[in-house]
């Protein structure tokens, strides 16, 4: 196999000068940038509500998958194929990915992974990263909050299904939230080799520094009243975008956002702020999407998962064009791939359509927090505010949303 695609999510112009065009025009749609594939939305079931659970079109029968994770331990997962894969018709493949510190089994279960399954047709992989899972699926190892030892796990899971009859040529990964600090950093670290065969990212709003991580809204009753140490132009990406652009502090009623608080994720869990320079380096998208290569795209929301803004997208595009064309198609929603945006922030951005709002479906995703089999949906004060604001379940994004851009990333020629 060849890695011959990862996408990557572009929203950038921002030190693009003149070269962006002097017109601050119009967002334009991609119909052109892939010949093999045009946005296609109909199955999207867009002006529909969102009630109940979609059920797969076909049948999908999970497989209890083990992977050695090469410290003489087992990673635990299951592996998603629907009907119409199998060794003489081999299919794409894709691993999830879990918001921050989540198993794949507890933020995913069998509906996500199946669903997608379904529509995309392509095999689905969920794993339990090490230290976590459910019961006697609890993969061995201790919880790294998403560094090396996790990113290894990551990258013993794709190499498995490199090895397996009904996988294609084509294999991709996604991820949500916090777990794009695993996906880039397992990307960025082995692409070039023992990861090669991945064609693919797909990011699901991920926070790309650790100003972004730690935000919180500002709560004096939880002894969250101020930024924490660490706060500086180079750690939060304050050169690209000003803080009161990327962390707005006046978005009356709701409460201002702060940063790098000890009690914010993950600070508080590891005492590890943002002044640990060691310790984040490995687990910020800031310094592995640059290291990246093949084929990269951002999935953004209206309403964030759990930012105030947008700005994450934008930055996520402007480091994809910092990895000096080793990543060769990047792509935020449907907009024009591979090209600087007229834009010069979250707000033009989003008056010109560049994020996605599928009418009576949703403009959100509603993210889970999950502790076993008891999951509370989540998002940000901020959203609440909004009147327009309608989140759409993990479910009804993978069954409605998702399969057509993973079609769009499977047919990716380059």
């Amino acid at each position: 196999m060849n890695a011959k695609s990862v996408i990557v999510v572009t929203f950038f112009c921002l030190f693009a000068g003149s070269a962006c065009g002097d017109d601050g025009g119009s967002i334009e749609s991609d119909t052109s940038g892939n010949p093999e594939w045009t946005p296609d939305l109909s199955s999207a079931d867009t002006t529909h509500e969102d009630v109940g659970t979609p059920v797969p079109s076909v049948t999908v029968t999970a497989q209890p998958l083990t992977v050695p994770n090469g410290k003489g331990g087992t990673i635990y997962g299951r592996k998603y194929v629907p009907e119409g894969c199998d060794s003489a018709n081999p299919c794409p493949a894709v691993v999830l990915v879990p918001d921050e510190l989540m198993a794949g089994d507890e933020f995913f279960g069998d509906d996500v992974p199946k669903l997608l399954a379904s529509e995309a047709k392509l095999i689905v992989v969920r794993f339990n990263p090490p230290g976590r899972g459910i019961g006697s699926e609890k993969s061995d190892g201790i919880e790294d909050y998403n560094g090396i030892t996790t990113q290894d796990a990551l990258s013993d899971v794709i190499n498995s299904l490199d090895k397996n009859s009904d996988t294609s040529d084509r294999i991709g990964v996604i991820s949500f939230g916090y777990g794009l600090s695993m996906a880039a950093g397992a990307l960025g670290r082995f692409q070039a080799n023992k990861l090669e065969e991945v064609d693919f990212l797909i990011d699901v709003e991920g926070p790309v520094n650790r100003c972004f991580v730690t935000s919180a809204p500002f709560d004096p009753d939880a002894g969250v009243d101020g930024d924490g140490p660490g706060v500086s132009n180079s750690r939060c990406g304050f050169e690209i975008g000003p803080r009161e652009v990327a962390f707005p502090v006046e978005i009356d009623p709701a409460p201002p956002v702060l940063i790098c608080h000890e009690k914010a994720f993950p600070i508080g869990l590891t005492q590890k702020n943002c002044t640990d320079d060691a310790w984040w380096i490995d687990r910020e998208p800031w310094n592995q999407i640059k290291k990246m290569k093949g084929a990269y795209l951002r999935l953004q929301m209206k309403y964030d998962h759990w930012q105030a803004s947008r700005w994450h997208a934008l930055e996520a595009i402007y480091l994809a064009i910092q990895s000096g064309g080793k990543i060769k198609y990047h792509q935020l929603n449907d907009v024009v791939s591979n090209k600087p945006l007229h834009v010069t922030g979250d707000a033009a951005c989003l008056e010109s359509g560049c994020f996605l709002d599928f009418e009576g479906l949703g403009n959100a995703i509603e993210f889970r927090r999950c502790s076993g089999t008891v999951c509370t949906p989540y998002s940000n004060p901020y959203n609440a505010s909004m009147p327009d604001y309608k989140p759409m379940s993990l479910e009804h994004f993978a069954a409605k949303i998702l399969p057509n851009y993973v079609k769009r990333m499977v047919t990716l020629d380059q």
